[in-house]
């Protein structure tokens, strides 16, 4: 059966961005577009999958983007749609396919393939050889059924280097979902070797769009749909050459010679603060740069060395100290437990996070920002030498830590978190995502000439909130770690952690925040400019 019709679908769940595009999926289906396949494009929550419309177009060929913290719920919608329509071939790829090995998938009698490594190639490579009827051992990174047995091909070495051969990406959920911010690349890869890692298992080196073609791309969605925010999904937005900032700086001098009126969101390193003249950070700001996220991971030296990072603490402390000052939210990636974690570490790390204002963002001390492994990463490969890998099969988080004391710590913290993770998750908020569109609003309204005082007025009013509470968060934590310190004793550790943080005060605290924000959006409202709002809940 020839496989024309093809479906490339992306299932959210609570975890995950459901108002944002899912780009390797949309760049998969420009590229094969491209070479005559009818592709449809579609994104939903798990809750909200549309089955009857998947019916009704009648795909021969599904391709899903599977992740670690929607594995469950893609294999579920995989599951369903296998059984309502039997002949349909199933394709999983995406991040969380490193983590199916060839025995999860012989018992999972859904799935017909799983592709490894980047998307683009690979899918046509399936796809062709699949039409042409020959054999598929020659397609790299590819999972697939022979003969009843699961077969698995050599790795995916080779990448896309020159990204200016490649069809922009397929903006059908943009379009379709009326979706007010648009996720970009502008590179893909990375030159560091973080031990955690999965970004050398897909690429290899450090591969660049042309910068000019980037703004183009900007410029083409603010003029046609009207997008003026942006995120870019880049492991690291800069050039990673010491004291070489054309790139970037072309970047934002082009955005601001073409008057695009625009905001985005990037991810750098710590170690771009070591050599970078302010004046590039200025710059960026001017150009629309609302919000960063930097891999700080540790406020602990000793940690930074696990996990091979190229910066030390005090990297850290001077790139947050340069956003701050500059008025750019800073977003961090932080593991505060891993197997090696120490006591002393989690101290230091606490005590970082206070210095920097940053303990309200509790999802820093929840499972969410706990150690993942990726298969064949060097600090995954340490684990299995050091026997501290969990029984059963390959899971993220199936590890053992080497000290009880922080398996303990853990698991208490977890435990508590766990029960208000809903509450947790929309407290961070404020201080990641939605600092981020603060500031992307004040950036507009200025832009339209209107008034931003009552908005600044409610914007240090969070500030307070969030500072006061971020200190509480501190206070328990601080108290926590005290008593591992002396004389440790999980049930007691829950019951601080309920007299500091439970009762009515997470969701009272939620209360607060969630007043400011109605009022910013009223305001905002009636001012006439509602429409620059991605969301008006």
């Amino acid at each position: 059966m020839k496989l024309n019709r093809i479906l490339l679908l992306m299932v959210s769940n609570r975890n995950t961005m459901a108002q944002q595009e899912e780009l390797g999926l949309c760049s998969i289906t420009a590229y094969i577009r491209k070479h005559g396949y009818e592709v449809k494009l579609m994104s939903a929550d798990i809750m909200r999958v549309d089955y009857k419309a998947i019916w009704d177009w009648k795909p021969d060929f599904i391709g899903m983007t599977i992740y670690d913290i929607t594995r469950d719920d893609v294999l579920s919608a995989a599951f369903n749609i296998k059984e309502m329509m039997g002949s349909v071939k199933i394709c999983l790829g995406g991040s969380g396919a490193d983590s199916i090995t060839k025995e999860m998938m012989q018992q999972h009698d859904y799935i017909d393939y799983i592709v490894r490594g980047e998307g683009e190639q690979a899918t046509l490579e399936l796809l062709e050889g699949i039409n042409g009827g020959g054999s598929l051992f020659d397609i790299k990174g590819l999972l697939y059924r022979r003969h009843g047995e699961v077969t698995e091909n050599a790795k995916r070495k080779e990448t896309i280097c020159n990204l200016d051969s490649m069809p922009w990406c397929a903006r059908d959920i943009l379009i379709e979902r009326k979706l007010k911010i648009a996720s970009m690349y502008a590179s893909r890869g990375c030159t560091s070797n973080c031990s955690f890692c999965h970004s050398k298992s897909v690429w290899s080196g450090w591969n660049i769009r042309d910068i000019y073609d980037v703004v183009d791309e900007i410029e083409y969605l603010n003029r046609e749909y009207g997008i003026d925010m942006f995120n870019f999904i880049d492991v690291s937005f800069e050039l990673p050459k010491k004291n070489n900032y054309e790139r970037i700086r072309i970047f934002a001098e082009e955005i601001i010679r073409r008057k695009l009126q625009v905001s985005y969101f990037v991810d750098i390193k710590a170690t771009f603060s070591r050599d970078a003249p302010e004046s590039i950070f200025q710059l960026l700001k001017e150009s629309g740069l609302c919000g960063v996220n930097v891999g700080i991971e540790s406020g602990c030296d000793n940690e930074l060395s696990i996990f091979n990072k190229d910066a030390k603490v005090s990297d850290n402390q001077r790139i947050i100290s340069i956003l701050w000052s500059h008025g750019i939210n800073m977003e961090a990636g932080f593991i505060l437990f891993n197997p090696y974690t120490k006591i002393e570490s989690v101290r230091r790390s606490l005590e970082f996070l206070h210095k920097n204002g940053m303990c309200a963002n509790v999802n820093y001390f929840t499972r969410k920002n706990v150690y993942v492994m990726y298969k064949d990463t060097a600090l995954h490969n340490k684990i299995i030498r050091d026997g501290l890998i969990g029984e059963g099969d390959f899971a993220p988080a199936n590890y053992r830590f080497k000290s009880d004391t922080i398996s303990e710590l853990s698991e208490c913290m977890f435990n508590f978190f766990d029960e208000h993770m809903e509450t947790v998750s929309m407290i961070s908020y404020f201080t990641t995502s939605f600092a981020t569109l603060l500031n992307h609003y004040i950036r507009c309204l200025l832009s339209k000439g209107a008034g931003t005082s009552y908005v600044m007025e409610e914007k240090s009013e969070l500030s307070d909130i969030l500072a006061e509470f971020g200190e509480r968060v501190y206070e328990t934590l601080d108290l926590l770690l005290y008593s591992c310190e002396t004389s440790w004793n999980i049930d007691r550790g829950a019951m601080m952690l309920d007299e500091g943080l439970g009762s009515d005060y997470l969701p009272s605290t939620l209360k607060r925040l969630n007043q400011v924000k109605k009022e910013i959006y009223g305001n905002i409202i009636k001012l006439g400019y509602g429409d620059i709002l991605v969301d008006s809940k």
